[in-house]
């Protein structure tokens, strides 16, 4: 651990999701030389979606852990550095001087100053955030003592532990609609769970999603919101309880 800069860059970039990896591809191909930390995620919420179908490009779709790969090596084939880190804090010169700058001031304000929670620290001209999303869960009682416990934000990495067992999953959008399709694989019964009539979903995983509906796989519950979650961490998810609009 250092106070100390122990490596300048002209750009650094946080996050080795599709926005980070765009930017270190572009920055490369620039000659710009990034530095890009990957986080505690690499590769961010892509890499738990088993198809992208809209990306330019791949017509028959492509595996979001693939595609990150994919974006990895073509973004170090342009001088990209991608290390492990996770970027706790970022200074600017004005921050720690405490003056204000002017028009005047030019590159003065450089460099940043990049600190890791390792305690290392870098400077650089530039630093791009691409820290990413995270999922939204729904506030309701049960849900965070039950998190892990049969209650998850990611199928991708938590259905197989659930094979043979009926599955809920919660929501109207791409996301919620990409997941209850995916568990068909696992679930004996998908129910889908949508607190209005219509869908934000796009029209693709719509119907992909009332394929398995007229093929019995998902069941889906319009008008209805999620309450609680009841069960316990020693035997998991119960039962839940559910309200018609």
């Amino acid at each position: 651990m250092s106070s100390e800069a122990v490596e300048h860059r002209r750009l650094i970039i946080a996050g080795t999701g599709i926005a980070g990896l765009t930017a270190a591809i572009y920055a490369g191909r620039s000659n710009n030389g990034p530095l890009v930390f990957e986080g505690d995620e690499p590769g961010g919420q892509l890499t738990l979606t088993s198809d992208v179908a809209n990306y330019p490009g791949f017509p028959d779709g492509i595996g979001g852990t693939e595609l990150i790969q994919d974006m990895k090596e073509q973004a170090e084939q342009f001088g990209a550095a991608l290390e492990h880190g996770i970027v706790e804090r970022v200074d600017v010169p004005e921050q720690r001087s405490g003056a204000r700058r002017t028009p005047s001031d030019g590159d003065s304000q450089r460099p940043l100053r990049v600190e890791l929670n390792t305690g290392d620290v870098y400077t650089c001209d530039a630093f791009i955030a691409a820290s990413g999303a995270s999922a939204r869960t729904l506030g309701v009682p049960g849900e965070d003592e039950l998190m892990g416990f049969g209650v998850s934000t990611c199928a991708t990495c938590d259905g197989a532990f659930f094979r043979g067992e009926d599955m809920l999953v919660v929501g109207g959008g791409d996301a919620a609609f990409e997941e209850a399709d995916f568990l068909t694989k696992f679930a004996d019964t998908v129910y889908l769970v949508h607190r209005r009539e219509n869908f934000r979903a796009e029209d693709y995983w719509v119907d992909r999603v009332m394929e398995k509906v007229d093929e019995g796989e998902i069941e889906i519950m319009r008008n209805t919101e999620l309450l609680e979650v009841h069960g316990d961490q020693e035997g998991g998810v119960d039962h839940v309880t559910l309200a018609q609009n």
